[in-house]
């Protein structure tokens, strides 16, 4: 069995100009989500920057160059509530550099809404409902 113990890198970032980096933008450094985050891309041994959620984002780009070819984003309505400069930056970043964005959308167990339209976004989520009564069959 071989063992890799080379630092894992993005592939993506090949195409789009951008170091092979992840900025990780957190409710705060020391949230329990925040933690497991940070616990899985060590793991896979990614390099990343993390940075808690505050007025100024970390400088994006170099000379001619973007710094992360992909953007976490811990808390979705943390995002939306950004200042407007901010959000309008990252929106900029990622269209031009075409980094994704990847984020996350707490919800409730007993939570009964299906479809949600996310307000100063063209975004709509749609929750699928998970069959807890699901048996296997021996066939």
């Amino acid at each position: 069995m071989e063992i890799d113990f080379e630092p894992k890198t993005l592939e993506f970032h090949r195409n789009n100009g951008t170091d092979p980096k992840i900025l990780v933008i957190l409710d705060s450094l020391f949230s329990r989500h925040g933690k497991s985050i940070i616990q899985i891309l060590n793991s896979q041994k990614f390099g990343f920057k993390a940075e808690a959620v505050s007025k100024n984002l970390p400088v994006l780009t170099t000379a001619r160059k973007g710094r992360y070819s992909l953007i976490i984003i811990e808390n979705y309505y943390k995002y939306l509530n950004m200042a407007r400069w901010n959000r309008q930056l990252l929106d900029k970043y990622c269209k031009e550099y075409r980094v994704p964005m990847f984020s996350f959308i707490a919800s409730k167990p007993n939570d009964q809404l299906k479809r949600i339209k996310i307000k100063v976004s063209f975004l709509i989520l749609e929750k699928f409902k998970n069959d807890k009564n699901l048996e296997e069959s021996n066939t």
